[in-house]
């Protein structure tokens, strides 16, 4: 199995940031994939409410393209 854990202070539905070869990754091997949800994470006491979500992150969220490498100068 492979575990990817995204956390927040802020509620469930905070954007969160993954990278395109998270992304992939996910796809690659959607069937052990699961990203761990942390959210209202309190670093006073460590505590923090999560959900799980299995398989491939790209059928289960909308995700938009933030950057993009620049090259061939």
């Amino acid at each position: 199995m492979y575990i990817e854990v995204k956390t927040t202070t802020q509620g469930p539905k905070t954007d969160f940031l993954l990278s395109v070869n998270e992304v992939a990754f996910s796809a690659e091997y959607d069937d052990r994939y699961r990203l761990y949800r942390l959210y209202h994470f309190n670093e006073t006491t460590n505590a923090a409410k999560f959900f799980i979500l299995e398989g491939n992150i790209a059928e289960k969220f909308s995700l938009t393209p933030t950057e993009f490498r620049v090259s061939g100068f």
